[in-house]
Parts: structure tokens; C-alpha cells; sequence
């Protein structure tokens, strides 16, 4: 959470059956945190002291991005570092990359089998999907925001997002004797590196 837009005032309260980790940047002192335990709940309220703003001045096209040591931020997570967050996650993956190529899938790797260099044969992989696959992002936080569904779903449906696509990929690959994993990662523009270092989906 970045406390960097205008801000006049702020306060926020988090109520959670389990404990959460907390880090805090606050490099101007403007933050008020208070942490405690009721009713087996553990409860964190945050505010600000004082108003607070945090911008570039200039034409968009010279905007860059700010130094995360020089940002408020507050970073809460229910995991103290990635390691035991992959260990949650790993599994659902390696279900799918594991999993019988349907018959679809099985063509393209037939097709790509046919190219000598690995890069030539991986970029076929990676056409051949496209083709066959249209993308379409799947946002949802239970069922569809983290895991790849299984590859007969992706197959039969014709349809799948990101997760989808390179689980896709990576079981393919793997049918075809390459060594291949998932790897989470962060996109776009505004990403800023994480500073904070606690595991974040946000930040994926």
C-alpha cells in the first residue's frame, strides 16, 4: 500500500484471524501505527499524522520512477518471505505442467518436434499455442487469479490468460524433453521493484 496520491488524511483499520507481517517505510515520519490483539483478532490501524503528496513535476514523457526508499508505503502479508509462499504455490502448477497434453496439444508439439534448434522448436511452441488458443485474462481471486486450470479445460475451451498459456507452453515443452517451470512476474510500467521484500501478489 503506497501513501504517495494526495492525501489530506488517511486512516485504515485491518481486522485478521491470523497474524500478519508487517513492514514499514516511512522515511518522513508522517505514519501513526498501532498494532494490538482483542477478541483473538489481531487488529493494525494506520493514519497520518500530517498531509502528505509525492509526484513528478513535468511533461509525461519525462516521468520516471521513484525510488521505492523515498515512497510511504506500508506492506502487509500473511507470509514472512517468498520461500513459504511458493511452497503454496508450486504444487498447483506442477499439477498442470504434469498433466496428459490433449490432443490438441499434442499436435503442436508433434509439429515442433520437426525443428532441429531449440529456440526454433521452443518459438514454434509458442505460435502453434497462439493459433490455437486465444488469450483472454481471468482476474478472479479464487478460481481463476493465481492457478492455471488443468490443460483439457484450456484445450476444450480454446480460451486462456496468462497462467493458462505458459502452463500450456511449459507442458509441451516438457513433452518434448526441455526442462521447464513457471515463473510469476511483474509487468507493466508502473511496477516499482519491491522494496519492502514480503511476498505480495500485487507486486505479480
Amino acid at each position: 500500500m503506497l501513501l504517495n496520491s494526495p492525501l489530506q488524511s488517511f486512516s485504515s483499520k485491518f481486522i485478521s484471524k491470523i497474524p500478519l507481517h508487517i513492514k514499514v517505510n516511512d522515511p518522513e515520519n508522517v505514519l501513526d501505527i498501532a498494532t494490538g490483539k482483542s477478541n483473538f483478532f489481531h487488529e493494525l490501524d494506520i493514519s497520518l499524522k500530517k498531509p502528505v503528496y509525492r509526484d513528478f513535476i513535468g511533461k509525461s514523457e519525462n516521468r520516471g520512477i521513484i525510488n521505492d526508499e523515498k515512497l510511504i508505503s506500508v506492506s502487509l502479508s500473511s507470509e514472512k518471505n517468498w520461500n513459504t509462499l511458493n511452497d503454496r504455490i508450486v504444487p498447483h502448477y506442477e499439477k498442470v505442467l504434469s498433466q496428459k497434453l490433449p490432443t490438441i496439444f499434442e499436435e503442436i508439439a508433434k509439429q515442433a518436434a520437426e525443428f532441429q534448434n531449440d529456440i526454433d522448436v521452443i518459438n514454434a511452441v509458442t505460435s502453434l499455442l497462439s493459433e490455437k488458443i486465444q488469450y483472454m485474462g481471468d482476474w478472479r481471486s479464487i478460481s481463476g487469479g493465481y492457478f492455471p486450470r488443468d490443460l483439457e479445460q484450456i484445450a476444450s475451451s480454446k480460451i486462456g490468460d496468462c497462467k493458462d498459456m505458459s502452463s500450456s507452453a511449459g507442458a509441451i515443452l516438457r513433452s518434448l524433453g526441455f526442462k521447464v517451470n513457471s515463473a510469476l512476474v511483474a509487468r507493466g510500467s508502473d511496477i516499482h521493484p519491491n522494496y519492502i521484500g514480503l511476498p505480495l501478489f500485487g507486486r505479480l
